[in-house]
């Protein structure tokens, strides 16, 4: 008989399958699917995760943020920066605007500064109270306070921590955090504990009795070093100059006093460094004077001294004129020597500070940029070593460090002064070479003129040193005087919200997290799955076409879904099948259809019976063969008496006519039985009779649908190959494992069954197949024996009548929760 070829168009199949399929895994058409499957697990799951980041949110203390503005005053924006300042710049010490708030930035970060801080709040000593899932801490809230010398509390080197229970009476029983025995104690009534004398009074605030508080007293350093750690300082901009000093902490409220206290610290610590400058100078100048003054007395003395004894009242006008002619050489040369005395006078202090520690005066007479920047650098270098000198010894790195650095400014001190002084001398020099012809002339004035000159000069010198300090004492006086910090609140801390945990975004992940924990187990099981759940898994590994899909039927014994005048969506799927059957032999004569599969229970009998039962009341005429002689179901399942049979007509028993029977359920379906079962299957399938009784069908009917064993077990299916025009290769979603689907190829590839197309079965909505149906079916089939002859084979018996599906965990789910509403009803 004569079988045709029939082209499909379908994706090639390929050896590299796995890559193909774990790609179409995740496709948005199974997510889908998926999603509506199993929505109760993605409900669940989503529903688990929100909660958990509920309680967490709950029982978590929010973070807040705190911030204010400061402005940084700039004395120096204005200033004419010589090249020696630029230099000084380059190696740090210029007084550029970013330098100068660079430097207001790190100090503000200094230690020293937020352990005045933890002083003035009392930061180091800290209140909570224990609840039953969340430990609350207390900022100027608190019901009790701890109250102890300043001394007592600054001294603290270790960390201490009490747990105290509050009775009505204003007793209370307390013990150590590392202890379990309490000790009593009484309000506003000394205790003493290791650290020193404390009590413990009421504040306005409601106390919980038998509630368990509790209070720790922390060593003032790692407190500072704590807090320090949560203050951060920004520019916004860095073309002004401003400065937002950002605090986080659990009690918005202490973090606002923290900015706050931070910047009144600082500004005081600033006003006091300056302070102590400014009294440094006008020390310095008061000494100057003092010598001055002496020396300014010693000339007066000598002029009275010599008008006494030469008997001198005025020199001669010739004089006087040549007096008058060099006044202004001696004006400026007075000035300048008056500067060369501050130069080597502060020559002098410099070494005297460098070997004592002491503040340098700032040079406020003095108009050099360069000597001023590097002076300041060294008084502040010198502000810092004192600082840390008082909690460290010289040995400690930092000191070590500093003291570098101010021997590195000296010596910039000292260059800058010797250039000074350089320049001051070659200044005075000029002077003298002109002054110098003056002098010849002078010289020819009477001795008793030109001593005199000679002494007038002296005083002159003398009295304008002497003018000129007292009038910097005043200017450095009145500085002090008005003297302020470098900064300016613009705005005071305010809170500005928490910053932590962010709820809406821990929501989010929550809910993102609940959604891909059941979406990733199923993927993972797919993807560990060897069995054929969606189309895609045959598409990936076999280039056989796929002619349909059969959904899930389950509808008490009767095995036919399919009956005249049915709609339901099972009859529409095996109506598709039977349309595409029919496009597939398009001949008069390609009427026999074969069926197989891999194993049994993958419902092969049952698509056979609805299939011809499809062909039959679509007005064809149409025998069902029940080839399967080593198991048949089909006359169990449609009510048939099965010995008089297939292997009865063999053996010529019967006739052709004897075993061809009327189904029962159509006038146009008929139907052969197995007959016996008999003890060589395969040998029986080769006779002659086996044609001949081909050869008539093709004559009498429209159309052979033969139901044959599993090919993956028996060769059945291909000995009886030779009668079909085409073959059916049932596979079960959720049954049939992946790896059989190579047995349909090999069957192609090897000729054994050409013309072979699959028909997938029992397709489930539920199992995240991509064309779900609501619909499906049930059957049972397996074979349960083996032969003493030669054949040696034998697999497990399912049982009779439709089959039972495997319960996942969600059908058992779903059919408790149906009991449960079924039992309540009753009950009503």
């Amino acid at each position: 008989m004569e079988n045709n070829n029939v082209n499909n168009t379908t994706t090639p199949y390929t050896d590299n399958s796995s890559s193909e399929t774990e790609g179409s895994v995740l496709n948005l058409k199974w997510i889908f699917t998926t999603i509506l499957a199993t929505w109760p697990w993605f409900v669940a799951s989503m529903t688990i995760a929100y909660a958990i980041a509920f309680l967490y949110l709950r029982y978590t203390t929010p973070v807040y943020q705190v911030g204010n503005e400061i402005l940084v005053q700039d004395k120096s924006s204005n200033s004419t920066v010589s090249q020696e300042a630029q230099i000084l710049s380059e190696l740090g010490y210029g007084k550029n605007s970013s330098d100068n708030i660079n430097n207001v930035m790190r100090s503000f970060k200094k230690n020293e500064l937020m352990r005045e801080v933890v002083t003035k709040l009392r930061l180091n000593v800290r209140y909570y109270e224990y609840g039953r899932f969340k430990t609350t801490e207390f900022y100027g809230t608190n019901p009790f306070i701890l109250q102890a010398s300043s001394t007592v509390l600054d001294s603290v080197d270790i960390s201490y921590s009490y747990i105290i229970v509050f009775e009505k009476d204003g007793s209370f029983k307390y013990k150590s955090g590392g202890t379990d025995k309490f000790e009593n104690g009484k309000l506003d009534k000394e205790l003493n504990l290791p650290f020193g004398t404390v009590t413990l009074t009421k504040t306005g605030y409601p106390i919980h009795y038998g509630a368990e508080y509790e209070v720790s007293i922390i060593d003032p350093i790692a407190a500072a070093r704590g807090f320090h750690s949560a203050v951060r300082l920004e520019r916004p901009d860095k073309m002004d100059n401003s400065v937002h000093i950002y605090a986080t902490d659990v009690l918005p409220q202490r973090g606002i006093d923290i900015v706050n206290t931070l910047v009144s610290v600082y500004m005081v610590a600033n006003v006091e460094e300056k302070n102590k400058q400014a009294e440094n100078v006008i020390q310095f100048i008061n000494d100057r004077i003092d010598s001055v003054e002496f020396e300014l007395g010693e000339v007066e003395e000598g002029i009275e001294r010599f008008k006494k004894d030469y008997n001198f009242t005025a020199p001669e006008t010739q004089s006087e004129l040549l007096f008058s002619k060099t006044n202004q050489f001696f004006i400026e040369l007075s000035e300048l020597e008056v500067r060369l005395e501050l130069i080597k006078a502060l020559e002098a202090n410099v070494r005297k500070a460098a070997r004592d520690h002491e503040l340098v005066p700032t040079t406020l007479f003095i108009d050099n940029e360069s000597l001023n920047a590097v002076l300041s650098a060294y008084n502040s270098l010198l502000a810092e070593r004192e600082r840390k000198g008082a909690t460290l010894n010289d040995e400690a790195p930092q000191i070590i460090a500093i003291d570098k650095e101010l021997d590195r400014t000296r010596i910039l001190i000292e260059n800058n002064l010797a250039s000074i002084k350089e320049g001051l001398g070659v200044r005075i020099k000029e002077l003298k070479e002109k002054t110098g012809q003056v002098d010849q002339q002078i010289r020819q004035v009477p001795l008793k003129e030109r001593l005199y000159l000679e002494k007038a000069r002296q005083q002159e010198i003398k009295q304008q040193l002497y003018l000129l300090l007292l009038k910097k004492r005043e200017e450095t006086a009145v500085t002090k005087a008005a003297t302020t910090a470098n900064v300016t609140v613009l705005n005071e801390a305010r809170n500005m919200g928490a910053i932590s945990p962010n709820a809406g975004k821990i929501k989010n992940r929550a809910l993102l997290i609940g959604f891909l924990i059941p979406m990733i187990f199923f993927s993972v099981r797919r993807l560990l799955n060897n069995k054929i759940i969606a189309k895609s898994d045959i598409e990936a590994n076999s280039d056989i076409p796929i002619l349909a899909e059969i959904g899930h039927y389950k509808e008490g014994e009767s095995q036919v879904a399919v009956k005249r005048n049915s709609n339901t969506a099972l009859s529409e799927q095996f109506r598709a099948l039977r349309t595409n059957l029919q496009f597939l032999l398009p001949r008069a004569e390609d009427k026999t259809i074969l069926l197989t599969s891999s194993m049994s229970g993958e419902g092969k009998s049952f698509a056979a019976i609805n299939l011809a039962m499809t062909f039959a009341i679509s007005g064809n005429k149409v025998v069902l063969i029940e080839f399967d002689l080593r198991k048949p179901k089909i006359s169990k399942h449609l009510g048939i008496d099965k010995s008089t049979g297939i292997s009865g007509y063999v053996i010529g028993q019967y006739g052709l006519d004897d075993i061809i029977i009327p189904s029962g359920i159509d006038d146009n379906l008929f139907v052969i039985p197995s007959g016996h079962i008999p003890p060589n299957p395969a040998e029986m399938m080769m006779m002659s009779k086996v044609d001949d009784m081909f050869a008539r069908l093709q004559q009498e009917f429209d159309y052979i649908i033969v139901d044959t064993a599993p090919a993956g077990l028996v060769t059945d299916a291909v000995l009886l190959n030779r009668f079909a025009n085409t073959c059916l290769y049932i596979v079960r979603q959720g049954y049939t494992f992946k790896q059989q689907i190579q047995l349909a190829n090999d069957l192609k590839r090897t000729g054994r069954i050409p013309k072979i197309n699959f028909v997938i079965n029992d397709v489930l909505y539920n199992r995240g197949y991509s064309y779900g149906y609501g619909y499906g079916y049930g059957y049972g089939y397996g074979y349960g024996y083996g032969y003493g002859y030669g054949y040696g084979y034998g697999y497990g018996e399912h049982g009779s009548g439709y089959y039972q599906r495997e319960k996942t965990f969600m059908d058992k789910l779903r059919g408790r929760f149906k009991g449960l509403v079924k039992s309540k009803r009753k009950n009503k």
